[in-house]
């Protein structure tokens, strides 16, 4: 995953293997502009402060919430 900064169009940041599989959602937290959740089809979530790649917060969900999309 990398993070661009449109502005100048120079990537800032990449993080690597924090999926296996397509990610599916990325989204910032509106109380924390540098924490940031990703969701991808490996089942995992990840929480991170982008500053600091050690703060990586995963977290695997249940195969069974692979179906709500298709709902």
């Amino acid at each position: 995953m990398r993070i661009w900064d449109l502005d100048d169009g120079e990537c800032k940041a990449v993080f690597n293997k924090i999926h296996k599989d397509k990610v599916q959602a990325v989204r910032w937290n509106l109380n924390s502009d540098n924490t940031l959740l990703t969701a991808g089809y490996d089942s995992v979530i990840n929480v991170l402060d982008v500053r600091d790649a050690n703060s990586l917060i995963t977290t695997t969900i249940d195969n069974k919430f692979k179906d709500i999309e298709q709902a």
